[in-house]
């Protein structure tokens, strides 16, 4: 497999990534569970210019919205314990 990839480099200037998933297969995904949840819009302005102001308030609004959710679901999923960090 190596040598195949050696080869690939060499030749053509491609590097080939070799991941291995779900029963050493590869490129095929792990089995993982993934927890998704969705939360209501968040209601912005139509804004074509916005100011670094503008941005900053809706990433705010964002960060709140997103640690609401967090809260809100977080004991379902079994993170009750957690506090979401938004670095």
């Amino acid at each position: 497999l190596f040598s195949a990839r050696e080869w690939l480099v060499r030749s053509l200037g491609v590097c080939v990534p070799v991941c291995f998933g779900a029963w050493g297969v590869p490129m095929a995904p792990l089995a993982v569970p993934l927890n998704v949840v969705i939360g209501r819009p968040i209601k912005l302005p139509r804004n074509p210019e916005p100011t670094d102001e503008d941005v900053a308030r809706a990433l705010d609004q964002y960060i709140a919205a997103l640690r609401a959710l967090f809260d809100e679901n977080k004991a379902r999923f079994g993170y009750a314990d957690r506090e979401l960090e938004v670095c």
